[in-house]
């Protein structure tokens, strides 16, 4: 009998765009049994992560934390959220490489002392 392709395919994340900001989006699994993966578009500025399993690309254009994360997710992926040592290598390879400072999803609300990763309510400790 013939396995059924599961398709679950988010192309969002070939396109381009140019920001200051890392943006990371995630493998594109067309069959998530055999774990077969589009990989990242190079040609289109996307690093592959080995490490963290996700593609990572830095964009240029000078923009505030919000409009950053709203291009970061109009190309099917988000501000990088450091998870481990793994990712923070990887992140901090591409900006160094680049020469570039970056926002990340990490945000500080007005009046508040503590950082936050994107919409998580649990203050970070750092």
């Amino acid at each position: 009998m013939k396995k059924k392709l599961k398709l679950n395919v988010f192309v969002p994340c070939r396109l381009g765009l140019m920001l200051l900001s890392v943006c990371i989006c995630l493998h594109l699994f067309l069959d998530v049994d055999a774990q077969i993966f589009v990989p990242c578009d190079e040609q289109k500025g996307w690093i592959q992560s080995y490490t963290s399993g996700s593609c990572i690309k830095l964009i240029y254009r000078r923009a505030q934390w919000k409009n950053a994360r709203a291009a970061c997710r109009q190309l099917g992926g988000d501000l990088v959220k450091i998870v481990d040592g793994m990712m923070s290598q990887d992140v901090t390879s591409v900006i160094v490489h680049n020469r570039q400072r970056a926002y990340i999803g990490l945000r500080r609300p007005k009046d508040d002392v503590s950082f936050y990763w994107l919409d998580e309510k649990e203050p970070v400790r750092i």
